[in-house]
């Protein structure tokens, strides 16, 4: 039996970290992703560069994450991260067996791992390498070894609890909403947890408060005037909390089976603990709820918020589909039981999409943007963005001053708006990029300011609608005066600049006729040293190789075929790209065709947005 049981909670496992790290570049990095790569860097190098000079003055965090991030990301890039915090999500359902086993029982654990690994918000806040991933693990297995600590009453447990709880808080200022009750429950244990626990975890927080507390108080009165801006309507806040969380509340009621109801003569203990554990785990689901109605905020990205409630409130509920599954009677519970857990989990992973990554995606695909720019900026180019999320990419290329973006800007003597206006009218960027990702205030006030003065000095040079939201993504660049445009991406041809790779068909904005879906690229190099050699890609909603090396021929001519897949609108804005590289494997050139399409069987253009 117990060898069933590891064996069922290693498939869990298994099936957990399956859905939280498969294809880990589901999507160019998200915003607050980049942002913890970008505090740890300048945490470890002990060097912070503006505009980021004072990052804690603008995350509810400190730069725990992002130390472990940016360790992830020197290793394996964004999909490094985002491995990580599978791996963490992972961890956090064997703590969730590890609770429920301690409060209850191993089939408990069994029950409530399962259901916990197929819910979608716990999936995808490890899907999404922001703290949330850190924040949780951590409180997960603080809750773990807290409840341990409780059983077993050593004084190195309870400092261990307090140490990976104090851990959660600096990867998540929010998780001090848990400790209140925490420490008052553990009051009722006597003298030892409030000298292991209680006290070196108030010492922990309080020390940090005051060391911090000149960036505790910008962040606060930041929280104030940002919430001030984010009231919504009855109907959203419906759906935001009930419509999209009803994996919350379906949880929830059937937590409710695991109150012990009635008191079998002899069991007064028992059953005083078992509604002692029911209060205190619902108090730490309640508790992110208060707090959401407190604050009066409207939480557009609830599922990660909505992890933490889950984390609680799934053991009890696990525990109460068990307690329904023995009225099946003695002989039949294992059978019911188990049926009824799978029931419930595939159930509710199923109606979260917990299976279909592309569902939960909220933030742009920024990579025809980075494509854009391969090979094409140099370190004197000035860019403006509307997507933070852009300067990750970018940042190798350009000092970190160089890339502008909408939160705050200053132009002579101006700020806000009229500096976007006037920074524009006078030439002051290279290239502005814009994919009309960001719907703050800000954001579009600096759109709005610039619209009108762009053309006088700028050239729309590629449009297409971005893949993920299908919002129009613009890259201009300036033509009066002209643009200094890196040698490796001008055109074959130019005098003394080498080496160089062109595209001669399919051109920019083509409509290409294909046989069932193939065409066949061509194109021609310059330049190009001995032993070096070419690989094409294609570009829809990610890359995909179109064959192997190709060695361009003594002329430097070189074809391949392409294949343009999709239907309808999917037969659009495919983006065609090809990379020369020097025997080593040394990037040394690129070429970029966009906006190009298969036509219909009988030569026409599809309907593209």
């Amino acid at each position: 039996m117990r060898f069933l049981r590891w064996a069922v909670l290693l498939m869990i496992l298994a099936g957990a970290f399956w859905l939280r790290g498969h294809d880990p570049l589901y999507n160019t990095a998200f915003m607050d992703e980049t942002f913890h790569v970008r505090y740890g860097r300048m945490f470890l190098a002990n060097h912070f560069e503006y505009p980021f000079d004072m990052p804690l003055h603008w995350v509810f965090s400190w730069y725990l994450w992002g130390i472990f991030a940016v360790i992830a990301e020197r290793i394996a890039g964004i999909a490094g991260v985002r491995e990580m915090s599978a791996f963490a999500g992972t961890v956090a359902v064997l703590a969730v067996y590890g609770i429920s086993r301690r409060l209850y029982s191993a089939e408990t654990g069994l029950a409530a791992a399962a259901i916990f690994a197929l819910l979608s918000p716990a999936v995808f806040s490890s899907r999404i390498a922001t703290y949330d991933s850190g924040a949780v693990v951590f409180l997960a297995l603080g809750l773990w070894v807290y409840v341990r600590a409780w059983q077993e009453m050593k004084n190195h447990l309870w400092l261990w609890a307090a140490v990976l709880f104090f851990a959660a808080f600096l990867c998540k200022y929010i998780m001090a909403l848990y400790f209140p009750f925490l420490v008052l429950a553990a009051l009722r244990k006597g003298r030892r947890p409030l000298l292991a626990f209680s006290l070196p975890l108030a010492i922990f927080c309080a020390g940090y408060a005051w060391y911090y507390r000149g960036d505790l108080i910008f962040l606060a009165s930041f929280y104030s005037q940002f919430n001030k801006r984010n009231v919504m309507s009855g109907s959203q806040l419906w759906d935001i909390y009930v419509i999209q969380r009803l994996d919350l509340w379906v949880l929830g009621l059937l937590s409710l089976a695991a109150w012990p109801w009635t008191v079998p003569p002899g069991r007064e203990a028992e059953i005083r603990r078992e509604r002692w554990i029911f209060i205190l785990m619902w108090t730490g689901a309640a508790a992110m709820l208060v707090f959401q109605g407190m604050s009066r905020l409207a939480d557009m990205r609830f599922f990660k918020h909505a992890t933490y409630s889950l984390l609680f409130l799934t053991p009890v509920a696990a525990q109460g589909i068990l307690r329904l599954a023995r009225l099946a009677g003695k002989t039949l519970y294992p059978f019911a039981g188990a049926v009824a857990v799978v029931l419930v989990a595939v159930s509710l992973g199923w109606a979260g999409n917990s299976w279909n990554t592309g569902a939960h995606i909220f933030w742009p695909n920024v990579e025809p943007i980075r494509a854009y720019f391969e090979g094409r900026l140099t370190q004197q180019d000035r860019l403006l963005l509307d997507d933070q999320g852009v300067r990750y990419y970018l940042e190798p290329v350009l000092p970190a001053e160089n890339i502008i973006e909408a939160y705050y800007f200053r132009y002579h003597e101006m700020e806000g708006p009229p500096a976007y206006a006037a920074a524009v009218a006078d030439g002051y960027f290279d290239y502005v990029a814009l994919d009309g990702s960001g719907n703050e205030e800000e954001v579009l006030k600096m759109r709005e300011a610039i619209r009108p003065v762009l053309p006088g000095r700028y050239a729309l040079r590629m449009t297409m609608p971005e893949p993920a939201l299908q919002r129009r993504i613009e890259i201009y660049e300036r033509v009066n005066p002209p643009a200094i445009t890196a040698a490796s991406n001008v055109a074959a041809g130019a005098p003394g600049l080498s080496p160089r790779v062109e595209i001669l068909f399919p051109a920019t904005g083509a409509a290409v006729r294909t046989s069932g879906i193939e065409t066949k690229l061509q194109g021609r190099v310059e330049g190009a040293p001995a032993g070096a050699y070419l690989l094409a890609e294609l570009f829809t909603n990610r890359w995909y190789s179109q064959g192997g090396r190709i060695i361009p021929g003594a002329a430097g001519a070189f074809t391949q075929p392409l294949y343009l897949g999709g239907q309808g609108a999917q037969q659009c804005n495919h983006v065609v790209r090809v990379r020369m590289y020097d025997p080593g494997g040394k990037w040394l050139a690129t070429a970029t065709q966009f906006g190009i399409i298969r036509a219909n069987a009988d030569g026409s253009s599809p309907s593209c947005p």
